[in-house]
């Protein structure tokens, strides 16, 4: 798998003169990826912490876009302190939406457990899921800036289009406070810096292979520089669990139903 490195000219994006090319490119293959039914594939982010080293996390998912945002991914997290192992499960056929997880309890590891609201972040995963999901990308256009073309790669055998552009924060928060979004699930971390973005779709249909994020961060006082890895390995294939028939349901003081 060849793929040019993010750090060879990310001192460059951003200082040109905007590819119009690019951002029609950008901007087709985000239509592209949300019109399909349903997309697999895999996620790292890794973090590295100025006082204890990296911290990695990755996720394989499957998500199912034109049929309520049902997601499915499987998570490992692993730290200096912590080790997670469990599988994430979000059904959205009703309102309020569930969130189910397994194998985040050691003590019942073959059991799913379903998350109300208030209970973790599950608030923030049914907000994605009541706009269009916690992959949607449908506001990444608006939101880069300075979409510039570098050298096609190759990724699995696939030949791709590789465009750089830089994330505009101001418009960012305005996309967030629009929607009603955090700009992700989870604590919303304090960038402190530059967030350089890259992407690569496939030249034959345009569809996006994978998408990299460059930025740092702000956590517990603690500075992090992070890198988001995404790739769309899959397209049109869902493979989603039913629903669990029998869940132990947590209660957001924490407690189990059985």
């Amino acid at each position: 798998m060849a793929q040019s490195k993010p750090s060879d000219s990310t001192a460059t994006a951003g200082t040109g003169r905007e590819s119009v090319l690019s951002r029609s490119l950008l901007s087709d293959s985000v239509s592209r990826v949300q019109a399909v039914s349903s997309v697999s594939g895999a996620v790292t982010v890794k973090e590295l912490r100025h006082t204890d080293g990296r911290s990695i996390c990755s996720a394989n998912f499957t998500y199912e876009l034109r049929s309520a945002g049902d997601l499915y991914a499987t998570i490992q997290s692993e730290d200096a302190q912590t080790k997670l192992d469990f599988d994430l499960l979000i059904l959205a056929p009703d309102t309020p939406k569930d969130v189910f997880i397994r194998g985040a309890d050691p003590a019942h590891p073959n059991d799913w457990e379903v998350l109300p609201s208030g209970v973790s972040h599950a608030d923030e995963y049914f907000a994605y899921l009541k706009h269009d999901g916690p992959f949607d990308l449908t506001t990444l256009p608006d939101t880069i800036e300075n979409v510039q073309p570098l050298p096609d790669d190759t990724i699995d055998g696939v030949t791709c289009i590789h465009l750089r552009g830089m994330l505009n924060l101001e418009r960012a928060g305005q996309e967030s406070q629009r929607t009603g979004l955090p700009l992700r699930p989870g604590p919303t971390p304090v960038i402190i810096g530059p967030v350089t973005e890259d992407f690569w779709m496939a030249k034959d249909t345009h569809l996006l292979r994978r998408l990299v994020s460059h930025e740092s961060l702000m956590q517990s006082r603690e500075v992090v520089d992070a890198t988001v890895i995404a790739d769309y390995l899959s397209y049109n294939a869902a493979k989603i669990p039913a629903r669990p028939t029998h869940p132990i349901v947590i209660a957001p003081s924490g407690t189990r139903s059985d």
